[in-house]
């Protein structure tokens, strides 16, 4: 076994890389290993935890901000209609930004108009307290730091790449949306424990940034996408 194969096996499960995708494949258990009951006992009860491990590889190969300040296609639109509407506001339209420093004021807009992101913390505690009644809070941090590790370097990278084409060195801004894309990362995570709503709006919004864009943010009726 090589040392990359090594480290695709965690628990009794491996992960295996195609040109489909990533898949979930069961590993040949140790007989030995008498926490495989166990394991199989929590996976039975909590299928989100497969979830949340192939979303975990799979996060690597987002092509985080490559398509900033490009027109929004018919799919990118009716995707982000989606996600408002999922997110309680079906009347607001999306704004296109075209640049950092424009993307700089949305992102400043949202601290005097929260309104959006008051109803993603609302949709955020929610889920924080439907994880923690299906796994413990210590497999709960172990699951969402997986996540976390598999992407954040394509993130980091993503960001200063993109700024980088836009001539932009406000390190600031490019922090904002390094945060931004690790947080939709942790939100997505947890709806997919969760496992019971396919298009939960936190993994509507996953999907715009999997396609290369920023969604800054909600202000007034404008949600605006860089």
């Amino acid at each position: 076994m090589s040392d990359n194969d090594s480290d695709n096996q965690r628990g009794g499960w491996a992960v295996s890389g195609h040109r489909e995708g990533f898949h979930l494949q069961r590993s040949v258990p140790d007989p030995a290993d008498e926490e495989n009951g166990d394991l199989d006992e929590l996976l039975e009860q909590v299928p989100g935890i497969l979830l949340v491990q192939r979303f975990a590889r799979a996060v690597s190969r987002v092509g985080w901000f490559s398509r900033l300040g490009e027109q929004l296609g018919r799919q990118h639109e009716g995707l982000a209609r989606e996600y408002l509407a999922a997110l309680g506001f079906p009347d607001a339209r999306t704004a296109l930004i075209e640049g950092w420093e424009d993307a700089a004021i949305a992102a400043e807009s949202l601290d005097w108009d929260a309104a959006g992101w008051e109803a993603e913390e609302q949709l955020r505690a929610a889920l924080m307290h439907r994880a923690l009644e299906l796994v413990s809070e210590q497999d709960l941090e172990l699951l969402l730091a997986q996540v976390n590790a598999q992407a954040f370097e394509g993130i980091e990278m993503g960001a200063h790449e993109a700024a980088a084409l836009f001539d932009s060195d406000d390190p600031a801004l490019i922090d904002l949306a390094i945060g931004s894309a690790a947080q939709i990362c942790h939100l997505a995570a947890l709806a997919l424990l969760v496992a019971d709503e396919p298009d939960h709006p936190f993994l509507l919004k996953f999907r715009l940034f999997e396609a290369g864009r920023w969604p800054v943010g909600l202000v007034g009726n404008s949600f605006n996408i860089f």
